[in-house]
Protein backbone atom coordinates (compact mmCIF):
# COMPACT_ATOMS: atom_id res chain seq x y z
CA UNK A 1 0.00 0.00 0.00
CA UNK A 2 1.26 3.23 -0.82
CA UNK A 3 0.38 4.63 2.64
CA UNK A 4 3.41 2.52 4.03
CA UNK A 5 6.05 5.36 2.97
CA UNK A 6 3.78 8.44 4.47
CA UNK A 7 5.44 8.76 8.07
CA UNK A 8 9.03 8.14 6.32
CA UNK A 9 8.11 11.01 4.36
CA UNK A 10 6.73 13.40 6.68
CA UNK A 11 9.87 12.55 8.99
CA UNK A 12 12.56 13.15 6.60
CA UNK A 13 10.69 16.17 5.44
CA UNK A 14 10.74 17.77 8.64
CA UNK A 15 14.28 16.22 9.62
CA UNK A 16 15.41 18.30 6.38
CA UNK A 17 13.42 21.61 7.63
CA UNK A 18 15.58 21.03 10.68
CA UNK A 19 18.78 20.87 9.37
CA UNK A 20 18.14 23.83 6.91
CA UNK A 21 16.81 25.77 9.39
CA UNK A 22 19.57 24.87 12.10
CA UNK A 23 22.38 25.06 9.56
CA UNK A 24 21.09 29.00 8.58
CA UNK A 25 21.24 29.86 12.06
CA UNK A 26 24.51 28.69 12.66
CA UNK A 27 23.25 26.39 15.84
CA UNK A 28 25.70 24.55 17.62
CA UNK A 29 26.31 20.47 16.34
CA UNK A 30 25.21 19.08 19.73
CA UNK A 31 22.16 21.18 20.03
CA UNK A 32 21.21 20.99 16.55
CA UNK A 33 21.80 16.78 16.15
CA UNK A 34 19.40 17.17 19.76
CA UNK A 35 16.54 18.76 17.86
CA UNK A 36 17.13 16.87 15.19
CA UNK A 37 16.65 13.89 16.87
CA UNK A 38 13.90 15.43 19.01
CA UNK A 39 11.96 16.65 15.23
CA UNK A 40 12.46 12.62 14.02
CA UNK A 41 10.60 11.19 17.02
CA UNK A 42 7.99 13.73 17.07
CA UNK A 43 6.99 13.47 13.15
CA UNK A 44 7.10 10.11 13.08
CA UNK A 45 4.69 9.45 14.98
CA UNK A 46 2.29 12.06 14.05
CA UNK A 47 3.58 10.64 10.57
CA UNK A 48 2.16 7.24 12.13
CA UNK A 49 -0.97 8.54 13.17
CA UNK A 50 -1.96 10.43 9.80
CA UNK A 51 -1.41 6.89 8.20
CA UNK A 52 -3.63 5.52 10.22
CA UNK A 53 -6.28 7.77 10.03
CA UNK A 54 -6.14 7.82 6.28
CA UNK A 55 -6.61 4.63 6.27
CA UNK A 56 -9.53 4.23 8.26
CA UNK A 57 -11.12 6.56 5.98
CA UNK A 58 -10.09 4.75 3.22
CA UNK A 59 -11.38 1.43 4.25
CA UNK A 60 -14.85 2.28 6.09
CA UNK A 61 -18.01 1.41 4.48
CA UNK A 62 -19.31 5.21 4.09
CA UNK A 63 -16.95 5.82 1.33
CA UNK A 64 -17.27 2.92 -0.60
CA UNK A 65 -20.14 2.03 -2.35
CA UNK A 66 -21.75 -1.86 -2.21
CA UNK A 67 -22.94 -3.20 -5.11
CA UNK A 68 -25.67 -2.91 -4.63
CA UNK A 69 -25.62 0.59 -4.30
CA UNK A 70 -23.87 0.43 -7.85
CA UNK A 71 -26.82 -1.45 -9.20
CA UNK A 72 -29.12 1.40 -7.85
CA UNK A 73 -26.96 4.16 -9.28
CA UNK A 74 -27.05 2.12 -12.79
CA UNK A 75 -30.24 1.83 -12.87
CA UNK A 76 -31.13 5.57 -12.43
CA UNK A 77 -28.65 6.60 -15.08
CA UNK A 78 -30.50 4.25 -17.48
CA UNK A 79 -34.03 5.54 -16.31
CA UNK A 80 -32.36 9.52 -16.88
CA UNK A 81 -31.14 8.43 -20.48
CA UNK A 82 -34.31 6.44 -21.18
CA UNK A 83 -36.20 10.06 -20.49
CA UNK A 84 -33.53 12.51 -22.41
CA UNK A 85 -34.21 9.77 -25.66
CA UNK A 86 -37.93 10.08 -24.90
CA UNK A 87 -37.99 13.89 -24.49
CA UNK A 88 -36.17 14.03 -27.78
CA UNK A 89 -38.31 11.59 -29.40
CA UNK A 90 -41.31 14.44 -28.35
CA UNK A 91 -39.29 17.14 -29.60
CA UNK A 92 -38.91 15.27 -33.13
CA UNK A 93 -42.60 14.68 -33.22
CA UNK A 94 -43.68 18.14 -32.56
CA UNK A 95 -40.81 19.64 -35.16
CA UNK A 96 -42.19 17.18 -37.67
CA UNK A 97 -46.04 17.97 -37.07
CA UNK A 98 -44.98 21.75 -37.68
CA UNK A 99 -42.91 21.33 -40.63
Amino acid sequence: MKLDYLPKLITLTAGLVVCIITIVNKTDVTRALAMLLITLIVFYIIGNITKKCISKVIMSDSFRKTPAKQKNDRDKDKEKDKDKETDKDKDNIKDSSNA
